[in-house]
């Protein structure tokens, strides 16, 4: 049981509110009894009880707070369902549809009656379960012994799901959601499933490998499953490492972690010929790299290099001309960098511009956008561009600073529900310029949907700062396609920060070195100073000083709107989380007031009109992506649906949707305000959270008129100190070598069954990792 957890049993009395989708409710509970008497006898319960009837008693494990209203609320993580033994409490189960046929009092209470003996019991009530176990001493007038015995089969068939449901959650610790959907799965009793095939139940329960080879320890079928063992070592191992980003993993460390799971790799060739018999796997080989990837994996990055390698070397529609860019205007300072990365991108078809806050990306791309519109194509007719990001946030402010039309990744595709664009090779998107903002961002499945829809003959160029935070999901796109270092895909880095970049890049810069930025001496709001670092002793006192600059602050002493602010945070959780700031927030910039609607959302959470929400899905049916931001305008409550407006374009969702897929956003992570520029950018910092310099980095350079950052002066050192970077590990630059060898400095070759990249013999012999390209001329 977890810390600050309270075993209890309960009989659910009625249901307060519930989501038929997710199953997740708000329930009254009553006869409530727990071993200490901790909880009163009735009170409100949060869960997910939405498969479950009124009557119906819990036995469960929960926390107790209290919520918005004040109210103590239990907040159940885990629990088992049992049908009802009184007479109130089966008919309660009985009028709620429990049982087909009996949802009427009259059916009901005959039901009852003629499980008990012909009476009304005053004690314990058999009704259900002899209705279960032998329906033929059942009699109800009216009631043929072929509708009895479907009300028997009914029962049986619940009493088996909830009996599969309890089990998965009392014996294998899953969540009793996951439990559910596991439910519908399973093809056999989950217990015999489990004793039989523990290896292939660990894949569909997601359960650690140590569990699975305990019970085949435990019920003797260790030697049978050996093929299933070392698959699911192997699964296991890669698992671990996707979810962290990566898509491949080193030989060595995935020698050593099956060597520590399952002790039988003692050498090299041991795992080669696993991985063959697997056939699941891929094993690639760069001088003295090794990696192995799941074939998934494989097949998405060796797409990606055969994309670029299509891109890189078909005929540009773009003419062939001697560029020549105009010099410095009077007073301008020279810009090497500037000047080599508009060349690279006029003459090449794929090319990669990267720079930190303040080295002119922006200004770059716009120059190079105006060059290539100036020339026109090659026929004589205008040059179509297609400008993305991953994010709408990062759209929005490609528009902003470009002022020509983005959109993002998905919409650009035209992605469907099912997941698959309307735009590929078949369909590609009318552009003959494309520019792909926030790189950093990138995940490898997006990004070869990107490329697949990417005409020959086009270019196609990558913007982004590699130095912020990766994608969520798996994939370093950015990065690998850097470091691979191809001639096929320069690449082209500003450093130079320019004297007009203002104190939020100068510092910036400073954290990313590793160097302490500016601290404030006092703790004043002043229009002229961008950067505020202000140090405090508690996160009750950044809290206070959030809520002061908010509600007064920046608005008399800067002119921000409410809008113009936004607040970013590390993680959801804690007193400086996401979650507890968005609820303070909500409070001082919108509070309850007359002329306002509010609206129930969730099982303690409350929208009004005028609140900022962000939607968390890609919806394209309703045109919305994930990231996308809006204000409630209206709120119908008899309609249970709100009109939000997002990007100008009024929606309307309804209370599911708001409950499922969007969150109130006065607060935000900082991984989900990645690509996008606000006016003023807060960030509470709290000792409690985990801050890295590459998180404390990318939320700083999201302010673009001011920065405020709320902290102590020991979270401040760790954050800039911490410079740990989670290294992702990828096929990716295998592949750009092997399918872009025009540009590469190894070549293929094959080794015992697997492939190998060895450096060519006109390269000089050298460490991957260190491996330089020939300069780029132009």
């Amino acid at each position: 049981m977890a810390k600050n957890e309270t075993a209890f049993t309960g009989v659910i009395e009625s249901f307060l509110w519930k989501d038929n989708k997710s199953n997740h409710a708000l329930i009254k509970l009553k006869n409530v009894s727990t071993i200490d008497s901790s909880l009163p006898e009735s009170l409100v319960c949060s869960g997910t009880f939405g498969d479950l009837k009124p009557g119906m008693k819990i036995l469960g494990k929960g926390s107790a707070r209290e919520n918005r209203q004040n109210q103590l609320e239990l907040r159940v993580r885990a629990f088992e369902a049992i049908f009802p033994n009184t007479a109130y409490d089966t008919l309660q189960f009985l009028l709620d549809g429990g049982i087909p046929y009996l949802s009427s009092v009259r059916t009901a209470m005959a039901f009852i009656k003629a499980g008990n003996g012909g009476k009304m019991p005053s004690g314990r009530c058999s009704a259900i379960r002899l209705l279960a176990s032998n329906p033929e001493a059942i009699s109800i007038s009216g009631f043929p012994q072929a509708i009895i015995k479907q009300m028997s089969d009914a029962i049986n068939t619940e009493g088996q799901r909830i009996t599969t449901i309890n089990w998965l959650v009392r014996n294998m610790g899953i969540k009793r959601e996951e439990a559910i959907s596991l439910e519908r799965k399973i093809p056999c009793d989950p217990e015999e499933y489990i004793r039989r095939y523990p290896y292939k139940a660990g894949k569909l329960f997601n359960l650690e490998f140590s569990i699975c080879d305990q019970v085949a320890r435990d019920f003797g079928v260790l030697e049978s499953q050996k093929g299933d063992r070392i698959d699911a070592a192997l699964y296991s191992a890669f698992r671990e490492k996707i979810d962290r980003g990566s898509t491949a993993i080193p030989f060595k460390e995935l020698k050593d972690t099956l060597t520590n799971k399952i002790g039988a790799f003692q050498d090299a060739n041991s795992i080669l010929e696993a991985l063959k018999v697997s056939d699941n796997y891929t094993h690639i080989q760069i001088g003295d790299h090794h990696v192995v990837q799941q074939k998934k994996w494989s097949l998405v990055e060796e797409q990606i290099a055969k994309e670029l390698h299509r891109i890189a070397t078909a005929e540009s529609v773009l003419p062939q001309k001697d560029w020549k860019l105009p010099p410095p205007k009077p007073g301008q300072e020279k810009a090497v960098d500037q000047e080599k990365g508009i060349l690279m991108a006029v003459k090449s078809n794929v090319s990669i511009l990267t720079g930190g806050p303040g080295t002119g990306k922006t200004t770059t791309v716009d120059k190079i956008l105006t060059m290539v519109k100036e020339a026109g194509k090659s026929d004589g007719s205008p040059v179509r561009f297609s400008l993305s990001a991953p994010s709408g946030l990062a759209a929005l402010r490609i528009t902003q600073q470009t002022k020509l039309p983005a959109k993002t990744l998905h919409k650009t595709l035209q992605m469907t529900h099912t997941g698959e664009p309307k735009r590929g090779r078949e369909n590609p998107v009318n552009a003959d310029m494309f520019v792909i903002d926030e790189g950093s961002m990138l995940e490898a499945e997006i990004f070869l949907k990107a490329l697949q829809a990417v005409p020959s003959g086009s270019k196609l160029l990558l913007v982004g700062d590699p130095d912020q935070l990766p994608a969520v999901g798996a994939g370093n796109v950015l990065e690998d396609l850097i470091n691979s270092e191809n001639r096929l895909i320069p690449s082209t880095r500003l450093r130079q920060v320019f004297r007009n970049a203002g104190d939020i890049a100068t510092n910036a810069h400073k954290i990313n070195d590793g160097d302490m930025p500016a601290i404030s001496q006092r703790h004043v709001v002043d229009e002229k100073e961008q950067w505020n670092v202000w140090q405090m002793k508690s996160d009750a006192e950044k809290k206070t000083a959030l809520r002061q600059l908010i509600r007064n602050d920046l608005i008399q002493n800067c002119g921000y709107k409410h809008s113009d602010i936004q607040v970013l945070a590390p993680q959801h959780k804690g007193e400086l989380g996401t979650e507890s700031l968005n609820v303070m927030l909500q409070e001082v910039i919108n509070p309850m007031g007359p002329g306002k609607v509010s609206m129930k959302i969730g099982s303690s959470g409350e929208y009004r009109t005028g609140d900022k929400i962000i939607y968390l899905t890609n919806s394209p049916e309703k045109n919305l992506v994930n990231g996308d931001t809006g204000y409630i305008q209206m709120i119908d409550v008899r309609k249970k649906e709100a009109t939000v407006r997002f990007n100008g374009v009024d929606v309307k969702l309804d209370r599911r949707t708001l409950s499922q897929r969007t969150k109130l956003a006065y607060c935000l992570t900082v991984h989900k305000s990645q690509g996008s520029e606000y006016p003023c950018v807060i960030l509470p910092m709290s000792e409690k959270h985990k801050w890295t310099r590459q998180l404390y980095y990318t939320g700083v350079t999201r302010g673009k008129g001011h920065v405020f950052t709320l902290t102590d002066e020991n979270t401040l050192e760790a954050a800039v100190n911490d410079s740990h970077r989670e290294h992702r590990i990828t096929g990716l630059q295998a592949a750009v070598h092997k399918y872009c060898p025009e540009g590469s400095d190894f070549e293929l070759k094959i080794d015992n069954g697997f492939e190998k990249l060895v450096p060519k013999e006109k390269a000089k012999t050298q460490e991957y990792s260190t491996l330089k390209a020939e300069p780029l001329t132009f």
